[in-house]
């Protein structure tokens, strides 16, 4: 527990109707955002200078400053009904967006750990290929009902 709230370094909110990371600016040394069950979440990730972690579910995210975030490095999205924009997913070390429409996926930039689902694989290496010239070899080893995740051989084409 800590002694003055304004001090805390993890926050959770469940079940906001809107919540906006603005209101949550006071928050000087918050490293840890989890909202859960939201119906919309919008604002500006870099108005906590320090967050490195924010995990979302909601049917709505606008979330500005994502890509942009000098600290964040794990966004995981969940629940999301609208699409996402793949510019605002970069700069990530980790990155969840199973189940999330990112209409221009094939264009993401690969974080070292991705959370994807089958629909969003198979474009994503296309892309991928294109952009370095390789060929790649897509083989399934894991597949479960939230997701799959493939191992990927990178070799260059001649």
């Amino acid at each position: 527990m800590v002694e003055d709230p304004w001090e805390a370094q993890e926050a959770y909110l469940n079940g906001a109707f809107e919540a906006d990371l603005a209101d949550l600016a006071q928050l000087s040394r918050l490293m840890s955002l989890r909202v859960d069950r939201a119906g919309r979440v919008v604002g500006d990730a870099r108005q906590l200078p320090l967050l490195e972690l924010l995990s979302v579910d909601a049917a709505v995210v606008e979330l500005a400053g994502t890509g942009d975030h000098t600290a964040l490095w794990d966004l995981s999205l969940r629940g999301v009904r609208h699409p996402v924009p793949s510019p605002g997913l970069r700069g990530l070390t980790r990155l969840a967006i199973a189940g999330v429409d990112v209409p221009d996926v094939e264009s993401l930039h690969v974080p070292n750990v991705l959370v994807a689902d089958a629909d969003q694989v198979d474009p994503l290496l296309r892309g991928q290929a294109r952009a370095s010239g390789c060929l790649v070899d897509r083989r399934p080893f894991l597949a479960d009902r939230r997701g799959a995740a493939a191992r990927t051989t990178h070799r260059r084409a001649d």
